[in-house]
């Protein structure tokens, strides 16, 4: 059981070296973010001019092994209601692109390009900590998978 717990201890740790964001969940095709998918991400402690808005605490890394973004949200910050309409069934969607923000860009230490967030449904993870997803993503090099030509 302490091999278990050294285990998780080490996950939780690589987990808060992310970069530390806020995720304004929804269609970033919406003007108000509605829907489902990421709208936004935004710098920590980010307030949306909408009041309907849903948005989250994470951090956002980058699994070199794979070339996919691991994105941990906050498990205590997702109400049931935005569990049951963002994560149902253990599955997000993301049914249209988002193009990472320049900042995040940096924030992630990727080389200069365009990076999007490839749409698609994507299984969660999830334990007290932390709620996971690992989402692919695409550079405008040729229109490549991170770290994996496509």
């Amino acid at each position: 059981m302490h091999h278990l717990h050294a285990i998780f201890s080490d996950y939780h740790a690589a987990c808060h070296r992310g970069l530390r964001l806020s995720v304004q969940l929804g269609s970033p095709r919406s003007g108000d973010c509605s829907s489902v998918g990421i709208c936004n991400l935004q710098p920590p402690d980010y307030l949306p001019r909408q009041s309907c808005a849903t948005v989250l605490p994470a951090y956002l890394r980058l699994d070199r092994p794979t070339g996919r973004l691991l994105l941990h949200f906050d498990t205590s910050a997702i109400t049931k209601t935005v569990r049951q309409q963002h994560f149902a069934a253990d599955r997000f969607r993301v049914p249209c692109s988002y193009r990472l923000p320049s900042w995040v860009v940096r924030g992630l230490e990727l080389p200069a390009g365009v990076y999007r967030i490839v749409p698609g449904e994507y299984p969660v993870l999830g334990d007290d900590a932390f709620t996971t997803l690992s989402v692919r993503v695409t550079t405008a090099v040729g229109v490549r998978t991170l770290g994996v030509a496509a």
